[in-house]
């Protein structure tokens, strides 16, 4: 039992982390006066990191 509602509140603190960080990354990429091809770039190279981590996360939570 203690088991489950540790894994529950870990699964809710990642969720937390991982959504305040892509919304942080999200603001401070659209607040910073760039190109649009630097723009495009710099949103590519985010999200992979972002998903990379996710995944990373998930692995971790499972196992």
């Amino acid at each position: 039992m203690e088991n489950t509602v540790t894994k529950q509140t870990g699964g809710s603190l990642v969720k937390g982390i991982l959504i305040g960080g892509a919304v942080g990354a999200a603001a401070a990429v659209l607040l910073t006066p760039k190109t649009g091809k630097d723009m495009r770039e710099t949103i590519r190279r985010k999200s992979s990191e972002i998903s990379g981590a996710a995944r990373d996360h998930a692995v971790n939570i499972a196992g």
